[in-house]
């Protein structure tokens, strides 16, 4: 079996406010989901679906899981430290919140954590020892 991360999708209690924020941050709508209620897909550079989903609807779909907490972040990569800084100043500028200041890793990354505007967490890295690829990915094997 090959590992294929296809789609990501976010729980959110207001899809089109979260939705908003993404789009002003700078991510490009999907045309598929232009025209539906509740639902922003968001294609990412290396083909991984950012989706946005109505909570309770995910919720229903899942046979009535009960949905909590944030227990995981997401990463966006930034390919120099400038970008990085650009990143994190859009975020903000959206509406989103910096949770932690960019930090250096021992791993010889430099990481900082934001929220959006309903709390998932994401991380926004610049990784000195694994540049991103042509296509957007990072080439550890």
């Amino acid at each position: 079996m090959k590992a294929r991360l296809t789609l990501i999708t976010l729980a959110c209690t207001d899809v089109q406010k979260v939705g908003e924020f993404y789009l002003a941050f700078g991510f490009q709508e999907a045309e598929f989901t232009k025209s539906m209620e509740d639902m922003f897909f968001f294609s990412m550079e290396n083909g991984v679906i950012l989706a946005l989903y109505n909570i309770r609807n995910l919720s229903e779909d899942m046979g009535g899981y009960l949905l909590r907490g944030h227990s995981s972040t997401l990463a966006l990569n930034a390919v120099t430290v400038k970008e990085q800084d650009q990143m994190l100043q859009s975020w903000e500028k959206a509406g989103g919140k910096v949770i932690r200041e960019p930090f250096s890793t021992p791993w010889g990354g430099r990481v900082a954590y934001v929220e959006d505007i309903e709390g998932h967490p994401w991380e926004i890295t610049f990784l000195r020892d694994f540049p991103l690829d042509e296509h957007g990915n990072i080439p550890i094997k």
